[in-house]
């Protein structure tokens, strides 16, 4: 909610299903099992799903271990932000930084997305 209220704010892209921490466990199990690219890109694709916050949810988020009541981070859906804030995050934060950036574009350009949830 913070970055729709002042989208000018600090902005990062929070990889709430903690990329980093589980991208070393993939690796391993290839090595361990062998390579399976399908699998491997699909779980990564799912993994790179990103959350739009200010830095400072972004570490409130962290310390609460992801529990966004706790951190009181409130989740917007994509289709509920007003377009011209839309167009300044996917301009700012989405554009060429996430797979499905086009999506956004398209959302933010007044269609209908369909975009599931906050995440991008």
């Amino acid at each position: 909610m913070a970055a729709i209220s002042d989208p000018s704010q600090r902005l990062t892209l929070e990889h709430f299903k903690r990329l980093q921490t589980r991208l070393t466990s993939l690796v391993e199990n290839d090595v361990r099992n062998g390579p399976n690219p399908v699998a491997f890109v699909s779980l990564l694709r799912d993994l790179e799903q990103v959350r739009i916050t200010t830095v400072q949810e972004n570490y409130s988020a962290m310390k609460s271990d992801g529990d966004y009541a706790v951190a009181g981070i409130e989740l917007v859906l994509w289709d509920d932000i007003p377009l011209d804030v839309r167009q300044v995050l996917w301009k700012r934060v989405l554009n060429g930084k996430v797979t499905n950036y086009a999506a956004y574009a398209m959302a933010g350009a007044g269609v209908r997305s369909t975009v599931k949830g906050a995440d991008a």
